[in-house]
């Protein structure tokens, strides 16, 4: 399976009215349509695009827009991010500022459903729950204090106009780990 394909099966599942609980079970039961093969493929998809996602600077506009961040949140914000589809993905990946233009008004900007898709679809076709793949998570670079409304600010002006940003008791718990 192509990053190409990846991407349009996610895009075909999509719930017209928006809900990542509904994307994730269409793409669920297209999956369990498909080869073992397919399965594989789109796991290992799936792997390289939440690696590609784990940025510093995505973290630091989830942990604005969510009023903090913990690895959980932010893992299972991505697999929000992934249930709303290429384009909406590579731009928010790219400019977390752009978080802006596509974040919930309800506040609700997580998925754990979409992160375990392609597993159920694996366990159906095997008897067997897949191994978890190994994350590697990427070098963050620099870190900054995502508490430091100096640093915070500049970063992301449209999230910072939306969301009121409340520095949390413990600056050291802030940034990534």
């Amino acid at each position: 399976m192509t990053r190409d394909e990846f991407w349009q099966l996610i895009d075909a599942s999509r719930d017209s009215g928006g809900e990542t609980f509904e994307t994730a079970e269409n793409l669920r039961e297209a999956l369990e349509k498909r080869p073992l093969g397919d399965i594989l493929e789109y796991l290992l998809q799936q792997e390289q695009v939440m690696e590609e996602s784990y940025t510093l600077a995505l973290r630091g506009a989830v942990y604005l827009a969510h009023g903090g961040c913990t690895d959980d949140q932010f893992e299972a914000f991505r697999g929000w991010l992934l249930a709303q589809g290429r384009e909406v993905f590579e731009r928010v990946v790219a400019d977390p500022d752009a978080l802006v233009d596509v974040f919930p008004e309800d506040d609700k900007a997580e998925s754990e459903q979409m992160l375990y898709v392609g597993a159920l679809a694996h366990e159906a076709a095997t008897g067997e729950f897949p191994e978890g793949p190994t994350f590697h998570a990427p070098d963050l670079g620099a870190r900054f204090d995502f508490d430091d409304a100096l640093q915070m600010k500049p970063r992301y002006p449209r999230l910072w106009e939306r969301f009121e940003f409340t520095p949390r008791a413990s600056a050291s718990s802030s940034d990534a780990d």
